[in-house]
């Protein structure tokens, strides 16, 4: 498209340029700006006879967008002719409490909420498979919702093993670690928010009496008021048959104190197996 403008020979000095005109190929004429004011306290430009302003101190003579200003953006903040209109309720403030009436869907790790020092977050993840999930209903009342990792579940394990002696334990997690020394003194290791259930001690040959410590984390076990003493239980392993002559001792000497268990009137000739449990 070719522009021809028309302007006087001194228009560089002038206060206006008169006329303007869009001239298409073909000749025929595309419109015209009559007048353009470019410098001054209310620049505005004047487009087939209505006028616009490019400064607020200026007033509008466009009767369209008088009236549809209230919708356009807003150009500064004293200005409400350039105020964008919302809706209420259509919009979450930021720093206001909000009441979310319809269901708001957010894609995979796309809702986070910050921790109490504000320096972190944690990512809310729906189910792996595709599909509508499940729904989770929480319970009338106020507590801390708890992982996976944080619920008690039985598990049998193997805590010591070597030869013909070995103990496997019954516990709500695993990290129990049971250690010998002086031959008959087996000591268990219980880790901090593991409860021992029951224990299982496989005994081979020569064994008349063994020594337990049963340590302090999985119990009080400081004093003679709060120790737990085992239910002790024995049977020879080639035949079968339950130890009848099997008894224990709270041992309060020694060190630790109160954490010790004596189990006396093993078979010697035989392979023992000894159940403790609590």
């Amino acid at each position: 498209m070719f522009l021809l403008v028309s302007i006087g020979a001194q228009a560089q000095f002038a206060k206006h340029i008169d006329t303007l005109k869009f001239i298409g190929q073909t000749g025929e004429t595309r419109g015209k700006i009559y007048e353009c004011v470019t410098y001054g306290n209310a620049d505005s430009i004047t487009i087939n006879g209505i006028k616009f302003y490019t400064t607020q101190s200026g007033i509008e003579t466009d009767p369209i967008w008088l009236s549809d200003s209230s919708q356009y953006p807003k150009k500064t903040y004293a200005d409400n002719r350039y105020e964008y209109k919302i809706a209420a309720e259509t919009f979450m403030s930021k720093i206001a409490d909000d009441t979310i009436s319809g269901v708001k869907i957010f894609n995979d790790e796309t809702l986070g909420i910050f921790n109490s020092t504000g320096d972190g977050y944690a990512v809310i993840r729906a189910r792996v498979s595709s599909g509508i999930g499940n729904n989770i209903t929480f319970p009338d009342s106020s507590g801390t919702v708890a992982l996976t990792s944080n619920l008690y579940k039985m598990t049998r394990y193997v805590a010591y093993s070597s030869g013909n002696n070995n103990v496997e334990v019954l516990a709500d997690s695993a990290g129990i670690v049971v250690t010998v020394a002086n031959t008959n003194e087996f000591t268990f290791a219980i880790p901090p928010g593991v409860r021992l259930i029951s224990s299982k001690i496989r005994l081979g040959t020569g064994f008349t009496t063994i020594k337990l410590f049963m340590d302090t984390d999985d119990m009080g076990n400081t004093s003679a008021t709060n120790r737990w003493m085992a239910i002790c239980q024995g049977w020879r392993e080639d035949s079968g048959q339950q130890l009848t002559g099997l008894t224990t001792t709270m041992d309060n000497s020694g060190s630790p104190n109160y954490q010790k268990i004596t189990i006396n009137g093993l078979i010697t000739g035989a392979n023992n197996q000894i159940r403790i449990s609590f």
